[in-house]
């Protein structure tokens, strides 16, 4: 017995656990430390009662556990914690009752402070965004679905407002990620100091962010917020890059009276948002009924487009292009135009933003410029050499191959590179790496022309005539309308047209809807011009049939 209480000794001291001898009146028998002690009885502790040893909540405790397992014969735990001493901030143990006999039991205690730092430490992780330290997706989550439960309860109204940083990614690509990082660091921290004690502040993407602000039910209220969250970012901004063109758009949903459950609301401010981006950046916006039937509509055209090219749904229509001072046709602009199965035409205006925001206008761009190149191959064998005008997007200018897919399709359709001209608006190249710029510079050497488009209505227009390879200006519509209503818009008018002249640049004029306008274009020595008087974009069969009989008019005067 003694030799196999011996070896029994051994073992327990070789574990990392204090073992305890514990009588069924509480009174400590014997304490044998383990490997890893110190504990919060050391040997001297035989022959005293826990209630001596202990406070009076965790003797209580452990009386109750050695209860159980001496009438039971079950394990019991029993957690406690030792007060901090100094500035160590308490231990925390973890205690394991089994019955030796009928009179005794064994404790077997281990110290899990470090465990416990631990698995709060990973808590922490898992409920915080490593870079800002805001609430994550999970942790916002939770707090939301209590404040929901809670205005259920008791009554009231919550608001959650997801914000969306503008051109974020842009600056992130253009100035490197430890930039991008430094702006969401900062940003996160003029919003937590923007919102009341008691809101929510999270990151649940790259550069979105959510608001949880619990309390607000009327619409000014949250207005005044949202306004409070866009200043604090525009703070942030020029705190951190005084250049840089980001702003924030906002998607606000409002639940009261816990009318409204989790998910629901984060996809109406999401809703919101998107909407809010559509009519353009920068916007608060506040989701209602309409905004969903909106988003529906907007999803059934995003379904269908992506069927739309396998389907043979596209059409390329053509608008002439005409000299101001000879009246001839000199080019035409190819329009996408989308004749939707079952449903008929869809203007560009309704679809060209949704092939931009999914990634199809790549795909696109690349069908509308072969079919434009072959028509006006075809049209050549009547007789006709137009120049071709064609719209290129934003995506379509940064992509490393644009250039060789230009060069591969006009050899292909046997188009001469030189009769086209690539038109880029402003907005396109604004903010841009140099991608855009060096693919202009290459797409001019092959002999293409290049046209800016909507001049005037974009950002420093001026800086983009000396850094890029620009051959026209296209005036925008907006200025040709006031043409003959508005002095200041027929001076600045004029004052382009001369500026361009005077840099060696043609000038295109946008929109002409009267005799009077065009006359006045022809007065300030304009190049070209387009729009309805002159004619209205038209099939490929019907615009050779104009050109055509303008053609036999003009040469029968």
């Amino acid at each position: 017995m003694d030799s196999a209480y011996t070896m029994l000794s051994s073992i327990v001291r070789s574990i990392p656990d204090s073992v305890w001898r514990l009588a069924a009146d509480g009174m400590v028998v014997e304490i044998l430390e383990g490997a890893d002690g110190p504990y919060p009885l050391g040997p001297d502790a035989a022959g005293q009662h826990l209630r001596d040893l202990f406070p009076e909540e965790i003797a209580t405790r452990c009386l109750h556990g050695i209860g159980k397992v001496l009438e039971a014969g079950t394990v019991v735990d029993v957690g406690f914690e030792q007060a901090a001493s100094g500035s160590d901030g308490g231990r925390t143990f973890e205690a394991r009752f089994v019955r030796a006999d009928q009179n005794e039991v064994l404790g077997f205690v281990r110290d899990v402070t470090k465990r416990n730092r631990v698995e709060s430490a990973l808590g922490s992780q898992n409920l915080h965004d490593s870079l800002t330290g805001l609430a994550n997706r999970a942790l916002l989550d939770d707090r939301l679905a209590q404040a929901l439960r809670r205005t259920w309860r008791d009554g009231g109204g919550l608001a959650l407002l997801l914000l969306d940083l503008d051109r974020f990614k842009d600056m992130n690509d253009t100035l490197g990620r430890e930039v991008g990082d430094q702006m969401l660091i900062s940003v996160a921290r003029c919003l937590t100091e923007a919102v009341n004690d008691g809101d929510t502040v999270a990151r649940i993407g790259g550069d979105e962010f959510i608001v949880l602000a619990d309390g607000l039910e009327d619409a000014s209220g949250v207005l005044s917020l949202a306004e409070r969250l866009s200043a604090a970012v525009q703070t942030s901004v020029r705190a951190h890059r005084s250049d840089s063109p980001i702003s924030t758009t906002i998607g606000v949903a409002v639940a009261i009276d816990g009318d409204s459950d989790a998910a629901t609301m984060i996809s109406n401010a999401e809703t919101a948002m998107y909407h809010a981006k559509q009519v353009g950046r920068g916007r608060i916006e506040l989701f209602d009924s309409e905004l969903q039937r909106r988003l529906e509509r907007r999803l059934d055209l995003e379904s269908a487009l992506r069927m739309a090219l396998a389907n043979d749904e596209f059409e390329v229509h053509y608008q002439p292009i005409f000299n101001v001072a000879s009246g001839d046709i000199t080019g035409v602009e190819a329009l996408l135009r989308w004749n939707r199965r079952n449903r008929g035409l869809v203007t560009a205006a309704d679809f060209i933003p949704i092939a931009e925001e999914t990634g199809l206008i790549k795909s696109l761009g690349a069908w509308a410029l072969r079919r434009a190149c072959s028509d006006v191959v075809v049209w050549d064998r009547s007789g006709m050499s137009l120049g071709l005008a064609v719209n290129i997007s934003t995506d379509q200018l940064v992509d490393k191959d644009f250039v060789e897919l230009v060069m591969a399709t006009t050899t292909e359709t046997g188009f001469d590179p030189r009769r086209l001209t690539i038109e880029v608006s402003e907005t396109a190249v604004l903010g841009r790496d140099d991608t855009a710029a060096q693919n202009l510079t290459l797409i001019r050497q092959r002999g293409a022309q290049v046209a800016l488009d909507d001049f005037g209505t974009g950002y420093s227009s001026l800086n983009h005539l000396r850094q890029l390879p620009i051959t026209h200006l296209k005036i925008d519509r907006s200025f040709t309308a006031g043409l003959t209503t508005s002095v200041l818009d027929s001076k600045i008018i004029e004052s382009t047209i001369a500026l361009a002249h005077a840099i060696g640049l043609g000038v295109i004029a946008e929109g002409v809807e009267t005799a009077a306008q065009l006359n006045m274009l022809g007065e300030f020595g304009c190049d070209e011009a387009q729009g309805f008087y002159l004619g209205k974009p038209q099939s490929s069969v019907d615009i050779l049939r104009t050109v055509a009989t303008h053609r036999s008019t003009t040469e029968s005067r």
